[in-house]
C-alpha cells in the first residue's frame, strides 16, 4: 500500500502537481459511545445487541453470580469530555439469558 502511494505521488509530481498524501485507516479507532448511541439501548437488549449498537464490548467493571443469579455492571468510554461517564448494567435470573436492566451516562463538558 505504501508503494502505491509512493508510486501514486511520484507520477503526480513529475507531472507538476501538488499532492497531500492521507494516511489510511490502519490502525482501528477507538471505539466510543456517542449521546445517540447511548439512546438506543434500551431494557431487555442483550449484552450482544448493546455491543453491536456502542461498537465495542466496554470492560466489566462489576460481576457477581449468586445462586444462579447473574449481574454484570460494564464501562464504556464516552465520545465526551474528559470527565464523561458510560455505563450499562445486565442481568439474568438463573436459566435466563444477560439483558439490560439499567443505564447511566454523565457528558462532561471538561
Amino acid at each position: 500500500m505504501k508503494t502505491i502511494k509512493r508510486l501514486a505521488a511520484a507520477t503526480l509530481a513529475a507531472a507538476g502537481l501538488s499532492v497531500a498524501v492521507v494516511g489510511t485507516a490502519d490502525a482501528a479507532p477507538i471505539a466510543c459511545v456517542t449521546r445517540t448511541e447511548f439512546r438506543q439501548v434500551r431494557r431487555g437488549m442483550t449484552p450482544a445487541r448493546v455491543t453491536r449498537i456502542f461498537g465495542t464490548r466496554g470492560r466489566i467493571d462489576l460481576s457477581s453470580n449468586i445462586a444462579g443469579y447473574r449481574y454484570i455492571s460494564k464501562d464504556y468510554r464516552p465520545c465526551a469530555g474528559r470527565y464523561s461517564i458510560v455505563s450499562v448494567n445486565f442481568s439474568a435470573d438463573p436459566g435466563e439469558v444477560l439483558r439490560v436492566s439499567g443505564k447511566f451516562a454523565y457528558w462532561s463538558s471538561l
